[in-house]
């Protein structure tokens, strides 16, 4: 994704390429490929339906009240008839695991871990699953992340092979006590192992642990836990040996899990469970926090995967699916997306009535309410999910997890060996910000705000912001000039990009504006519930309705700056009549695939035929009384912050009798038909920059 000095990489960032830079900077250029997933929304409205249970959710999907349901269901739906829907199996973040408590012999042996790796049947576990749709899996990161090392780690532990696991033991000394059956430890030691559960749906895979002891001729029974143990504190309930437990959070959280085998925790007894020490394992987690270039902290990572799946303090069991269902008869667009199955942000970018282009109000089910409208305190996973909808930010995540530009134009990344101005060990990042982007009150966005929301976060940091993890290492976010961003590292790793790039833009304007919100208030700030403060955005939607544990409303953002491109196009009426030269009462009818709002004029050959406002409906314009010939037609269209558009049509008039005939409708730039046609694309370009002059003037 990114490089240094003159060690460039061209890869694809979702719905754009990054190109090789000059040798004196990483400098990368963001092109658009052919189908551009960003150009959106199409619908008018987004509406979120919340139902507190699944139930009413799934009546409101079969009856047509909502066109998709943003969590899963159970397998039972969708009904037999399954003409109209779709389901998507969602991978979730969320695993079973066995965890081993390494501070107890003979689970700190990665020997006896091994064994039952290999013992354990992984495939039966994932078949327990609701609608036996879950995974079997090794890697401690999910499949759904591409770092994952799932497919290339051998030997792989998804089928039982008790085989191998007792000839393990044997090697290591387990001895097998003649008397009893049972395993002995290599000290001579019995061994008798208590296998710990807390939840129902967990002890299916306690079972199956003990069933694998067994083939191992090791002693083993599975009870209840006295108390919920997290997995990240189950290595402080002394009494446990094996700890069978469902996990989510730490499993989305890359940091997290390379910390989690980390040795750095191995004395504190509250705060990692596999109490793990690995001298190499710590040795990769260092290269992998300091790594230069994504490449180095890919193969870091694919290291640490490595070495702990061989080792097992922590074994992955399965990896649970779920289903999402979604109804398709009346719209398409639906956009697969990592962790959000099909109704994520991407899909309310990009899906339409099936029968029009545009428009609609597209409604979604959700199992909860928003818990606040404030970007830096908010933890639902509504919140955050409307809040990609109406804030833009200088990238993000598309569909497969890789950046996407929003905000930026274009990357330039350096470090010393790239700019002796840049001080060793620090990196450099200049962001070219998009130069038509506007706030929902008019306002324009530019490098100014992108520089205060990160100062903002900073200063917010004393006062227990904690937005402020993310940029550690800042030290200093410019704006160079309206449209130009620097920020600088005291790190010189390739992580700091994630720090900054993702985080929701705010409007300094606002921030700073009367009442404003102090740094010290960053926490008491909540647009929408407070009528104190405005919400101002710059996303695809705008926030425009909501009501507690009823609804949120979203309405498209006709005025943003990744909209649909207007496609202009014009139909001669009345159909298909004849037109004989000099006849009357015949109209072209100008139409746009988006509503816009802005002035317009309109041309014929050169002359000037109408000028009006452009409201989003059609434009009739009389062509009465023309005689035989070629000509052509210019509208030109310019929006209320100036972003000129144009769109032709050419034609040619028979003489008496004959009928009309269409040459070329171009929505996209003038069509030149010999000099006059030629002299007519020169004056609606000239046409167009004054039109665009009088509106700026306010004429």
């Amino acid at each position: 994704m990114l490089r240094s000095g003159n060690v460039f990489m061209a890869i694809f960032l979702g719905a754009i390429i990054l190109v090789p830079a000059p040798m004196n900077g990483a400098s990368l250029a963001l092109q658009a490929v052919e189908t551009d997933i960003r150009h959106g929304p199409h619908v008018e409205q987004v509406v979120y339906a919340i139902y507190p249970y699944d139930f009413g959710a799934v009546l409101a999907l079969e009856a047509g009240e909502i066109q998709a349901y943003a969590n899963t269901v159970d397998c039972y739906f969708p009904p037999d008839d399954t003409s109209g829907y779709d389901t998507y199996p969602i991978s979730f973040n969320e695993y079973q695991v066995c965890s081993f408590n390494g501070r107890h012999y003979p689970y700190n042996l990665s020997s006896f871990r091994m064994a039952f790796s290999y013992a354990l049947d992984k495939h039966s576990a994932a078949q327990e699953m609701p609608g036996g749709i879950g995974r079997p899996h090794d890697s401690f990161v999910p499949a759904t992340h591409t770092w994952s090392s799932e497919d290339i780690l051998n030997p792989s532990f998804y089928s039982p092979e008790p085989i191998l696991g007792n000839a393990i033991l044997d090697a290591a000394g387990f001895s097998v006590n003649p008397e009893t059956g049972w395993r002995r430890c290599p000290d001579g030691s019995e061994l008798n192992v208590s296998v710990s559960w807390y939840n129902w749906p967990n002890r299916d895979i306690a079972v199956m642990a003990v069933d694998a002891l067994h083939s191992l001729h090791v002693a083993a029974w599975e009870g209840l836990a006295h108390s919920v143990a997290p997995l990240c504190e189950c290595c402080g309930h002394v009494d446990f040996d094996v700890y069978c437990a469902t996990t989510d959070e730490l499993f989305s959280d890359i940091d997290s899990l390379v910390d989690l085998f980390w040795s750095g925790y191995v004395d504190d007894p509250y705060d990692r469970s596999p109490c793990f020490q690995n001298a190499t394992y710590d040795y990769w987690r260092n290269l992998y926090y300091n790594a230069e270039s994504e490449a180095e902290g890919r193969h870091a990572l694919e290291q640490m995967q490595i070495i702990v799946h061989d080792a097992a303090p922590v074994v992955p069991v399965c990896h649970r699916t779920r289903l999402q269902v979604v109804r398709t008869e009346n719209y398409a667009g639906y956009v697969e997306e990592i962790g959000q199955g099909a109704v994520g942000v991407w899909t309310l970018r990009n899906i339409h009535p099936k029968n029009d282009t545009h428009g609609g109000t597209f409604s979604v089910g959700w199992s909860e309410s928003p818990d606040s409208f404030n970007i830096f305190t908010a933890n639902t996973t509504l919140s955050k999910h409307v809040f990609a909808n109406i804030y833009s930010s200088l990238f993000r995540r598309g569909p497969d997890g890789t950046p996407v530009p929003d905000l930026a134009e274009s990357l330039k990344i350096e470090r010393h060996e790239d700019n002796a101005n840049v001080p060793q060990g620090y990196i450099r990042y200049t962001v070219d910000v998009l130069k038509n982007v506007t706030w929902s009150d008019g306002e324009p966005l530019t490098a100014e705000d992108v520089a205060y929301t990160f100062n903002y976060i900073v200063e917010s940091a004393s006062y227990g912001n904690p937005s402020s993890h993310g940029l550690p290492e800042l030290q200093s976010a410019v704006a160079l000039n309206p449209a130009t961003l620097r920020l600088e590292f005291s790190s010189d790793s390739y992580r700091t990009f994630d720090g900054f790039a993702y985080f929701p833009i705010i409007p300094e304007h606002v921030f700073r504006g009367d009442p404003g919100i102090e740094p010290s208030q960053w926490q008491v700030w909540d647009p929408i519930l407070n009528s104190t403060w405005p919400l101002v955005t710059s996303g695809p939607f705008h926030l425009v309705g909501y009501t507690e544990d009823e609804h949120v409303i979203l309405e498209r953002n006709n005025l943003y700056h990744w909209r649909p491109d207007p496609e202009f196009t014009g139909c001669l009426r009345p159909g298909n009549e004849v037109y004989r030269a000099g006849s009357t009462e015949f109209f072209v009818d100008w139409q746009s695939s988006i509503p816009l709002l802005g002035q317009y004029e309109c041309a014929l050959n050169g002359g000037l035929l109408s000028t009006g406002v452009w409201n989003g409906s059609a434009i009739s314009v009389g062509i009465g009384g023309l005689s035989a010939g070629e000509y052509e037609m210019c509208v030109n269209v310019c929006d209320s912050f100036g972003n000129l558009y144009h769109g032709s049509l050419a034609f040619e008039v028979r003489p008496a009798g004959g009928l009309i005939e269409w040459l070329q409708s171009d929505p996209l730039h003038a069509v030149a038909l010999g000099v006059s046609v030629s002299s007519a694309s020169v004056i609606a370009a000239v046409g167009i920059l004054a039109l665009r002059e009088r509106m700026l003037r306010g004429d």
